[in-house]
Formats: C-alpha cells, structure tokens, sequence
C-alpha cells in the first residue's frame, strides 16, 4: 500500500514540474513528502498494533493448542482407564456368575443330601417304631407267661383302719424296706410295732395335708394330696412286692393321678407293678399335652 502512494506522488511531480515554478514545486514536495511521512507513520503504528495482535492472538492459539494436547492426553488417559475398568468389572461380573453357579450347584447337593438322610431317618424311624412294636408285643407276651410277683392284699377297707398323725410315726432302717413304726412305742420300751392304717398330716390351718395307707410298716393301699385350702392335688395307689426284696417293698400301682388348681385332671399315669404303661398329660383347659413335661 505504501508503495503504491509514493509511486503516484512521484508521477504525479513529474507531471506538473512542467509547469510550475521550482519553489512550487519545492514546496508541494515538501508538502507531499509531509503527507506521505504522516502515511508511513500511521501505517507503521497500524502494522505494530497488528503485530501486536497477531503475536498476541499467536500466544493465545499456542496455549489453546497446549489445552487441547494435554485435554486429548486426559481423554486418552481416561479412555484407558474406562477400558482397564469395564476389563475389570467384566471379570468380576464372570466371577460372580461363576461363585452363583457354584453356590446353585453346592446347595443342590446339600439338599440332596439333606433329602436323602431325611429319607434315612424316615426309614429309621419306621424301623425303630416297627422293632419297638414288636418289642411291646414279645414283652406282653414274656408278662403273660411270667408269674405274677406276690404282693400284699390292698383289698382294705379304709373307713375300718385306725389313723395316726404323722408325728407319732418314724420311719426305721430294716434294710431296703424301711418301714414306719410308732414312735412313742419305740422310744419308750424300743418295740418296733409297724404301722397299720392311715397316716395322715394337717396344715396349720387345720385341713389335712395328705394321707397315706400302711400295711406292716410300708406303704401299700390308696393314698391323697390335698392343697392348702382342702381341694384334692394328687391321689392314687401302692402295693408291696417281695419278688426282689424279702421283707417286701412299695410300689406305685394302678392309675395315679395329679389335678390342677381348678380340679381338672393334670396327669395320669397307668402303673402295674411299678413299671409305666401310659401316661398322659393336660394343660388347665383339658387338653392333652405330648409328650409329657418331665417334673410337671
């Protein structure tokens, strides 16, 4: 652009020098020279300004170009780093798969077992109830064929037998029968005279604890409980055995029984001999409770 204007002003002199005067023509030069100067100047400031610029603009695009490098180096890096990750989850996601089908696999079996000595026990079970059958059955016959023990006649009319309070009976050391005898007799003259009849104890109100019927010093006959208030707890029966023990030894016989506070049955229990046979058990409502607790 420069350039070109002092090539027109230069053909532009030479034109007009024809007619002029040489201080004219001084002095337009001079003019134009001025003009072509303040040209110049403004168009070096313009270039600088635009130098400026461009050296501006050129930092600016060189650090856009770093950002851009170290933004597609985060990019590569975090690619990466998702394909390192999807790499890992898809391994986790086959090790779990594996640790289910494991898992699946184990708790088949286990239940296949558990299943087969379920059905062991079932079978058993069935056998142990079929051996005990057949148990029961050869042991009611072995009862059928074996005598019966001797024992005392329990045959008594208890409205007829003399009653003794208990602290005027003791009981005395005679081997495994143990009997009761009337203590004033034997602490007085040493006679051990056995107890016949009915003992009885009381409350301190008054109403009879229990009583309990003897034949020669032992238990044998019907026996009752009684609470505090006088209502029956517990009744039942013994006889004396001399199959073991020669001088013979009580025994619980026939049908027990226990009642609950409001007078229904709590327990009862089928004796012969000594030995259990059946025994059932009730709540206070009447119904049946099986088996039955121990102690109740």
């Amino acid at each position: 652009m420069k350039y070109f204007l002092l090539t027109y002003l230069l053909v532009a002199f030479f034109t007009s020098s024809f007619s002029q005067s040489k201080k004219e023509q001084i002095e337009i030069l001079n003019a134009r020279v001025d003009s072509i100067k303040q040209i110049l100047s403004s168009e070096r400031k313009t270039s600088a300004d635009k130098s400026l610029k461009i050296s501006d603009l050129n930092s600016k695009i060189k650090d856009l170009d770093d950002k851009i490098l170290n933004l597609e180096k985060e990019k590569t890096n975090l690619n990466n780093s998702i394909n390192k990750l999807t790499g890992e989850i898809a391994s986790l996601n086959a090790s779990v798969s594996q640790l289910k089908s494991d898992l699946n696999s184990t708790k088949t079996n286990m239940d296949n077992a558990i299943n087969s000595k379920n059905q062991e026990i079932t079978n058993l079970n069935l056998r142990i109830k079929t051996k005990s059958d057949s148990l029961k059955l050869i042991q009611n016959e072995l009862n059928k064929l074996k005598p019966a023990p001797k024992q005392a006649n329990t045959n008594q009319n208890t409205s007829s037998l003399k009653r003794y309070i208990e602290d005027d009976v003791t009981m005395i050391w005679e081997g495994s029968s143990n009997p009761f005898v009337l203590k004033s007799l034997l602490s007085s003259t040493g006679v051990k005279e056995k107890i016949n009849g009915i003992v009885y104890g009381k409350y301190g109100n008054g109403i009879t604890s229990h009583e309990y019927t003897f034949k020669d010093g032992l238990w044998c006959g019907p026996y009752k409980n009684y609470l505090i208030d006088g209502r029956l707890e517990s009744e039942g029966n013994y006889i004396i055995l001399y199959d073991i023990y020669p001088n013979g030894r009580s025994y619980p016989d026939g049908i027990q029984k226990k009642y609950h506070g409001n007078g229904r049955l709590k327990r009862k229990t089928d004796y012969r001999n000594g030995t259990v046979w059946e025994d059932r058990c009730y709540d206070a409502n009447g119904d049946e409770i099986k088996p039955c607790p121990k102690d109740y």
